[in-house]
């Protein structure tokens, strides 16, 4: 490898991380500009598709599905 390359890589290496791009080590608290939202209590019916999720029954499956 010639000097160069290895110079190239090492600025690489070295400017590519920064301790700013570590995830913290505490939960966010939330604040006045980041209000903690409320909890949600999800559906409770049940929201899957298992009913019509045989290969047979694809003529009614959507984009989504």
């Amino acid at each position: 490898m010639k000097l160069s390359q290895i110079l190239f890589l090492a600025c690489i290496i070295l400017t590519a991380c920064s301790k700013e791009d570590s995830p913290s080590s505490e939960p966010d608290q939330g604040s006045d500009d980041d209000p903690v939202l409320p909890s949600f209590d999800g559906p409770t019916y049940s929201d899957n598709y298992t009913n019509i999720a045989a290969w047979g029954q694809r003529s009614q499956w959507n984009l989504a599905n």
